[in-house]
């Protein structure tokens, strides 16, 4: 389990980036054994960790997300953990299953195209709200999924401590194994939370639109 893998799909979520590169989240991260974090930044803004609080953050050189990606190592104290914490910032990528299949964990915001490659892929999934957006079906997806236990959920302010006691008292075991090409009780579900949103006003596009490309 050294990968932690963190996708914001097409959206812009700032919320959620900001507590990712914060010192509480990369310390519980680097507690919780991930060696890497790689996060997917979509149209988020990025702002690299400051070295503070006892870490030292080094940017590799020629690395910045302007030219691709940003890869940095975190350095924590001694009296702390000494591990270092790879990580790893891009904006876009053409297709995300390597990176969602080769990690032990993957945090998502509620795309419904994001949520089922995870979940396709039987990855341990923590789905982080956006809590600020109008006509939040993507908080009822995600709400509805977790009822049905098929994932983990929270928002941006609650994700430290969710994401820890995950770590610590929970297992895959805990939740729903989804099995592909058995996708009846999960499409379902997000036919039921999606049906009031079936036709998008400004472009007539129904459900099916909706389905794949949120992602």
């Amino acid at each position: 389990m050294a990968k932690l893998f963190v996708t914001v799909g097409t959206t812009k979520f700032d919320a959620l980036i900001d507590v990712l590169v914060s010192y509480p989240f990369l310390t519980c991260a680097t507690t919780c054994g991930f060696e890497t974090l790689e996060i997917q930044i979509g149209n988020s803004v990025f702002i690299p960790p400051a070295s503070d609080n006892g870490i030292s953050v080094a940017i590799e050189d020629d690395s910045s997300i302007e030219s691709g990606q940003c890869v940095m190592n975190i350095d924590f104290p001694d009296g702390f953990v000494k591990k270092t914490l790879r990580v790893v910032v891009f904006r876009f990528k053409q297709n995300l299953s390597e990176n969602i299949d080769s990690a032990g964990f993957v945090i998502s915001h509620a795309g419904s195209g994001s949520i089922l490659e995870a979940l396709y892929l039987k990855k341990k999934l923590l789905i982080v709200i956006n809590n600020s957006l109008m006509d939040n079906h993507q908080a009822e997806l995600a709400l509805q999924l977790e009822k049905d236990n098929f994932l983990w959920s929270c928002t941006p302010s609650t994700l430290v401590n969710e994401f820890e006691d995950i770590m610590k008292t929970k297992s895959r075991h805990d939740l729903q194994e989804f099995i592909q090409g058995d996708s009846e009780t999960l499409t379902d579900n997000i036919f039921v939370v999606l049906s009031s949103q079936m036709f998008d006003s400004r472009n007539n596009c129904g459900f099916n639109y909706i389905f794949c490309q949120e992602r």
